[in-house]
């Protein structure tokens, strides 16, 4: 099925995804923000932002929000996919960490594994219609079937697990740091690793991942902002300002912390949510001002 490239430089839905659209769609609520003075650094955009230049030299990319639906506010939130039409979320928290398969139109879990109550569970990503779901401090990444759910083993992890993402070729995994680690799919063995920097200043607390056009999306710890992160040197393209999309139940400073990133090559669309948050948001972004020399080798493919 052909495609349509819009304005933003994103291709139109592919089949899988025209269930999305009906849900997504609707016409969006008002959004209401809560901006004490501690959170007036993350306030640099409105709901619109235009592109701009950040402190550092990275661009600012714009966005717009395509639509939006419930979320559990009861997950709390360490990783989020789709895949194959289908939206996965990792939730954590020692004794509540679980594997999902959600409904997009209610936020409400279809199918589920509960972890037990030793593991924390955290970022999530696939590979070859198997899920890999990381654990925080235990070592150990929890392998299952795409198609159900079902357990298809462990597998060491090497180090803290924060955020996962798959480049089509390695997984990625963040630990808290301003370190990415490239791991094999086939034994989880570490591959390499890069060092994320902003104008030459390390960027740390790198949390959930996605892969994303060629480049690494990387949710910031209590920032409301994703880093663009070229996969070959770690350097940070881009910067997108999500802080118009926090719900005013979720207050800057809270444990309801900006927090998954899940993609859809065929539209294009970015989805994302946060711990404990009531919505989950997609939203559309102009990829555009990442034009520079820096930016990654375009013939990789977008991967899950």
């Amino acid at each position: 099925m052909s495609h349509v490239v819009d304005q933003f430089g994103n291709h139109g839905a592919s089949p899988c995804v025209i269930e999305f659209r009906r849900f997504f769609l609707s016409k969006p609520r008002p959004l209401s923000r809560l901006l004490p003075p501690l959170a007036l650094f993350l306030t640099l955009t409105a709901l619109f932002p235009a592109a701009g230049r950040a402190a550092s030299g990275a661009p600012e990319l714009s966005w717009r929000k395509a639509g939006e639906a419930p979320h559990d506010e009861t997950a709390f939130t360490q990783g989020l996919l789709l895949l194959d039409g289908k939206l996965y979320e990792s939730t954590g928290l020692y004794g509540h960490s679980e594997l999902r398969r959600i409904d997009p139109a209610t936020g409400a879990a279809l199918e589920r594994q509960v972890l037990p109550a030793r593991l924390f569970g955290e970022g999530l990503a696939a590979s070859g219609g198997v899920l890999y779901q990381l654990t925080w401090k235990e070592n150990t990444v929890r392998k299952y079937s795409a198609a159900t759910l079902a357990p298809l083993g462990e597998l060491p992890q090497g180090g803290e697990g924060w955020g996962l993402a798959f480049d089509g070729r390695d997984f990625i995994r963040s630990d808290g740091s301003n370190r990415l680690y490239f791991h094999s799919p086939a034994t989880f063995a570490p591959v390499r690793t890069i060092e994320v920097t902003d104008n030459g200043a390390p960027v740390d607390r790198l949390n959930a991942l996605a892969f994303v056009r060629g480049m690494i999306l990387a949710n910031i710890w209590y920032s409301d902002k994703i880093a663009v992160i070229s996969p070959a040197g770690g350097k940070v393209l881009g910067w997108l300002d999500m802080t118009a999309l926090r719900p005013a139940s979720c207050p800057p400073g809270s444990e309801k912390v900006f927090n998954g990133i899940a993609y859809d090559p065929g539209s294009g669309w970015l989805y994302l949510t946060g711990k404990l948050w009531p919505r989950l948001f997609v939203v559309e972004v102009d990829w555009r001002g990442l034009a520079s020399p820096d930016r990654p080798n375009p013939a990789l493919k977008d991967a899950q």
